[in-house]
């Protein structure tokens, strides 16, 4: 029994060590005071988010630094959508789209019959996509953005939310609670009741028939029959939620005003809240993998999820220390450069869920007991007080 139970230790600290890092979120400040209002991130390193008066920025060095890409207008861009890593969509005002076909460098205008602006896309292959509006208007492509054909949706609001799951069945959302849903690409479309007058603001499509709602008043709602019927979910805020966004079936966040972040990662049954970087309203929220994902919104707010520096086995970063680690009595944590911010330091298990609460401090050397604790795998989380969080990982054995 003892060999087995050191055997299994053994494979899933193999496993840790294998991960890169815990991740968490940073505010990334002085790129812009423009608002923002899409972000599209293409793998660890490469984002492009998009604002008012033509802003469209790009980073290929996981956000240390921002350069413009200028398009030759000054219109106002709500939603980017990349199909793959070369050829996207820019959703803009009075009908017009913008296509581009090397990963965002340079962009073509094309004009849609769409007689307000556009809001939101979504495509589900290269050639078919759909973009929603103001004036209940929803354009869609069969040939690859060459061509648009408005469609009747027997709606007149301003649609901000639309999302397909496969070629026949999607949703789009607007204001009083409004839904509509198609079965057959976008032909014809009927009124969904969902349960809610709330502006609801976006709408997500995880799978075929797994669908999400972000509304106002901290409304998320879940669909599993394709957008027909909705069931509300606990979202732990009550802050207008404008964005939701799953990078698989299991894993999503969903954000909003007063930089409210909530996320699952078992496909809605339990969110849980984020610790709010920023007091500014995120507008959107995308991310291409568990560890890499950007919020952005307004006066420029632009928040990176990305792998922290994490501790494993006494070694030591420019950070934090945690030796000796792995440890069964008491371990010294050390942050180095420590420059007397107060802070929150707290335990957690691999689920989330907080197992020791430590309280606040306001010195660079403590110690960590492992009172409470059971042999196994935690993460340290440091929450100082102008809203910037130190992870990493602690084993107890």
């Amino acid at each position: 029994m003892k060999t087995k139970t050191y055997t299994s230790f053994l494979l899933i600290l193999a496993l840790f060590a294998g991960m890169n890092s815990f991740s968490q979120w940073a505010n990334i400040t002085g790129v812009t005071g423009e608002r923002l209002f899409a972000v599209h991130t293409f793998n660890n390193s490469k984002a492009l988010i998009a604002g008012e008066n033509g802003t469209l920025l790009v980073t290929n060095n996981s956000g240390e630094s921002w350069n413009s890409i200028s398009t030759g207008n000054a219109l106002d861009y709500d939603d980017i959508f990349f199909i793959n890593d070369v050829t996207g969509y820019i959703a803009s005002e009075e009908g017009m789209i913008l296509k581009s076909t090397d990963g965002g460098n340079s962009w073509t205008e094309i004009q849609t019959p769409a007689s307000g602006d556009l809001k939101a896309l979504s495509f589900i292959n290269t050639q078919t996509g759909w973009a929603s509006g103001e004036g209940g208007n929803i354009v869609k492509t069969s040939d690859g953005g060459e061509t648009w054909t408005l469609l009747n949706t027997g709606v007149n609001v301003e649609l901000t939310g639309i999302s397909f799951g496969d070629a026949g069945t999607g949703c789009a959302t607007g204001a009083l609670g409004t839904v509509i849903r198609t079965s057959d690409g976008g032909n014809g479309w009927e009124t969904i009741d969902a349960g809610t007058i709330e502006d609801i603001n976006d709408v997500y499509f995880a799978d075929a028939s797994m669908a999400y709602l972000a509304a106002n008043n901290g409304i998320i709602k879940k669909s599993t029959d394709g957008g027909m019927t909705w069931i509300d979910q606990v979202s732990l805020t009550l802050s207008d939620l404008n964005a939701i966004h799953f990078y698989d079936t299991q894993n999503g966040f969903a954000a909003g005003r007063d930089g409210a972040l909530v996320y699952t990662n078992n496909a809605g049954n339990l969110w849980n809240s984020e610790n709010p970087l920023t007091s500014e309203r995120l507008l959107d929220i995308h991310f291409s993998d568990a560890s890499h994902g950007y919020a952005v919104g307004r006066e420029g707010t632009i928040l990176r999820y990305a792998p922290a520096t994490s501790i494993i086995e006494n070694e030591t970063t420019e950070l934090v220390t945690i030796s000796p680690n792995p440890f069964s009595e008491k371990a010294t944590l050390i942050i180095h450069n420590f420059d007397g911010t107060p802070f929150h330091l707290q335990i957690v298990d691999l689920s989330g869920s907080i197992v020791k609460d430590m309280g606040r401090y306001r010195t660079g050397k403590l110690i960590i007991t492992r009172d409470g604790l059971e042999n196994g795998f935690y993460f340290y989380q440091i929450d100082f007080d102008n809203k910037q969080r130190l992870s990493g990982k602690v084993i107890v054995n």
